[in-house]
């Protein structure tokens, strides 16, 4: 994903929403802060729903396309579902 545990935080989101989420590592294990929950609610997420995370030219910034399990053709890009 591009990240190692020197980072406390990243950014990540659509085009111009982007959320700043905390890192916490543990054990060689990356956890997202709560600041996550916003991510997910703004985003409908639900169980196995996948995230997928792409770097963006800046840096600790990542572009995130979501795929709803419910919608298997349409991805969530740019606060708005589209077509794939």
């Amino acid at each position: 994903m591009g990240v190692s545990p020197e980072m406390k935080w990243i950014e990540i989101g659509f085009e111009s929403l982007f959320w700043k989420i905390k890192l916490r590592w543990q054990r060689a294990k990356l956890f997202f802060g709560p600041e996550w929950n916003n991510f997910s609610q703004a985003c409908k997420l639900g169980i196995d729903d996948k995230c997928i995370f792409t770097n963006s030219a800046e840096n600790m910034k990542f572009e995130v396309a979501v795929y709803h399990k419910d919608k298997s053709d349409d991805v969530y890009k740019e606060g708005k579902y589209s077509s794939t």
